[in-house]
């Protein structure tokens, strides 16, 4: 059970760290494409970590609120990818 915590932290620390450097070039270019990139890495990033704490008891609803979450950040960067060509 630790090494899933360890994980877990260890995947939240290198999600923001992505997330801060995201949000650096947002607020250096303030161009929208940057903006949905971060909303969906922020989803991604505290999805998974709201998803470990509220159902660390329940694995099933941990992944499935995990997948919920990876999915709608998901859209966010396909978003992002699409208004970036434009």
């Amino acid at each position: 059970m630790l090494y899933i915590l360890i994980i877990d932290i260890v995947h939240f620390v290198v999600s923001f760290i992505l997330l801060v450097i995201a949000i650096r070039s947002f607020l250096k270019t303030r161009v929208t494409a940057m903006f949905y990139l971060i909303l969906g890495f922020a989803l991604i990033t505290f999805g998974h970590l709201l998803s470990d704490i509220y159902f660390f008891n329940d694995s099933n609803m941990n992944k499935i609120f995990s997948e919920i979450s990876d999915i709608a950040g998901l859209i966010a960067l396909i978003i992002a990818v699409e208004k970036s060509a434009d």
